[in-house]
């Protein structure tokens, strides 16, 4: 072999190297942590202060507007104009991000101000739910007129149920969005806001309860269900799992929606997504439904990290969260968001610009039965960028030179070229399709079940088509990851029939079994085309 080219490829190795090196050197760091030893929860409050002056000046157009807007979408509730709310309603989220990021900017957040701006956080979560199960309750009316002309009695009932169902989730709105009537309006006349509209929205929204309630009273009563149904335990928190209980096949309905069905009418009812409080539950099966019975879920605390790296974690207790939001404010500015997998973990990539910066992680949802929680506060310096041609330039010019000096010192001694050998050829081989591929998936099938298919799918799949952690991934963030692939149907398909048993905590029928491995074998049959 010439001796000459490792030398050549080696210096061309290191001129590379120390360019990226030098290049890196010029940019600014992510971050790095100077320290991080305070959090926002842990500071002392002390007596909430009032603002004035410029700041004051700056939001209390938007708190007018705020204000002025709620009475518009009850009032647009109370008269059933349902477009008119939806529209006035996306126009007060807009004002409401926009004040809460105005709050933000100002450093507002530990002032009546900022006080203002967290039950405002409340009204809008309280408002959207109303605009929604009002709406939801309205229709219930031709429904029921509907199922009553075409003699059907189990949607009838259904219909009373979901009635009730939406009643007390109006009435548990109308009861939040009510209690915070004296805090705001005292804020608000601090700054000369005027309330007016707001206070109206309280006799409105009463009436709305009131109406809902004649209605809802009006409707035909169920007959003494004679099937059971029991929950146990009557309450539970995030991540926690409620055995509801019946007998034979049957459907299980959780705030009027169809959640499961199972045949031997035993359910494992995870408690994950959706709001904290009381929640309606019924079984039916056929004509018959069950009596209504009612449980309670409690908000848990969760605690949110922030790493230097970027990385995090959120965990209500020792539960991992998945699929929340997680916002990163730099400098009290929303700066990047992302969300949780399965093990609670997420992970974000932002630049920040040289200087001193505070960050913290915030996660923050409606859409969980969780508290908002905030991580410490990571105080960073980020290095102006440096010049590096010369450093770049004068590591070029080393290399150079020595390796100048190694050619003139070996020139002449050198043998005759040797025969160069050739590297042996490396293959990478793709996971090998089953000979028979319906006995290798009823093999499995019998031995392991439904699970042990969707484990061995997951692998095969996640191997040939190099899927990032795909051995991590819940089912439905799997078949997710097929999307742009030709099999994504065939695993969608496995995956929803898969997820409907798993989650009722069911055995699978002969016909579910039968189902599960056709989309099994289609999977495969795409694949091997």
């Amino acid at each position: 072999m010439n001796k000459k080219i490792p030398l050549i490829l080696m210096a061309v190795f290191a001129v590379v190297v120390i360019s990226l090196v030098a290049l890196h050197a010029g940019e600014p760091e992510l971050y790095s942590t100077v320290n991080s030893s305070v959090t926002y929860a842990q500071q002392d409050p002390g007596t909430v202060k009032t603002v004035s002056g410029s700041n004051a000046e700056a939001v209390i157009p938007l708190m007018s507007e705020l204000m002025g807007s709620t009475g518009e979408i009850v009032l647009n509730i109370r008269v059933k104009d349902y477009e008119s709310a939806e529209k006035e309603f996306e126009a007060y989220q807009e004002a409401s991000r926009e004040f809460e990021n105005l709050v933000v900017k100002l450093d507002l957040t530990d002032t009546d101000i900022g006080e203002f701006r967290k039950h405002n956080q409340e009204t809008r979560s309280s408002l959207e739910n109303l605009v929604n199960s009002t709406q939801r309750f309205d229709n219930l009316g031709e429904l029921e007129i509907k199922y009553r002309d075409e003699n059907n009695p189990e949607r009838v009932y259904s219909v009373t149920y979901e009635g009730e169902d939406l009643s007390q989730q109006i009435q548990e709105d109308a009861r939040t969005y009510t209690s915070r009537r004296e805090p705001v309006t005292t804020i608000a006349s601090r700054y000369g806001v005027d309330s007016t509209a707001y206070s109206q929205s309280m006799d409105d929204l009463r009436e709305i309860v009131d109406s809902t309630s004649k209605i809802q009273s009006s409707r035909a009563s169920v007959p003494h269900p004679e099937m059971m149904i029991t929950i146990e335990p009557e309450t539970g928190t995030y991540g926690e799992t409620l055995t509801i209980s019946g007998r034979g096949s049957s459907r299980l309905f959780i705030d009027s929606r169809q959640v499961a069905s199972s045949e031997n009418g035993t359910y494992l009812y995870e408690i994950e997504k959706g709001r904290s409080g009381k929640h309606l539950a019924y079984l039916a099966a056929g004509d018959e439904l069950s009596e209504l019975v009612t449980f309670e879920v409690f908000a848990s605390a969760t605690n949110i990290s922030l790493n230097e790296d970027g990385t995090g974690t959120l965990f209500a207790g020792n539960i991992p969260v998945r699929g929340a939001p997680v916002t990163i404010y730099a400098d009290r500015i929303p700066t990047a968001t992302a969300e949780t997998d399965s093990g609670g973990r997420y992970n974000v990539s932002f630049s920040l610009s040289p200087g001193e910066h505070e960050l913290k992680a915030v996660f923050e949802s409606s859409d969980f039965p969780l508290e908002a929680s905030e991580s410490a506060v990571i105080r960073v310096s980020v290095q102006e960028p440096g010049n590096s041609l010369p450093l770049i330039a004068g590591a070029i010019l080393i290399i150079l030179i020595g390796a100048g000096i190694y050619l003139r010192r070996t020139r002449g001694s050198e043998t005759a070229p040797e025969e160069a050998e050739i590297p042996e050829e490396v293959i990478v081989e793709a996971p090998i399709l089953p000979e028979d591929p319906r006995r290798h998936a009823l093999n499995i099938m019998d031995s392991e079940g439904p699970e042990g298919l969707f484990h061995d799918l997951l692998l095969w799949l996640g191997e040939i088509h190099q899927i990032p952690g795909y051995e991590y991934k819940t089912p439905r963030e799997f078949a997710e990851s097929c999307r742009e692939f030709t099999v994504y149907l065939a695993v969608k398909d496995f995956v929803d029939l898969y997820e409907t048993i798993h989650y009722a905590g069911q055995n699978a029928g002969p016909d579910e079994r039968q189902a599960l491995l056709e989309y099994y074998l289609a999977a495969l049959k795409e694949e091997e085309d």
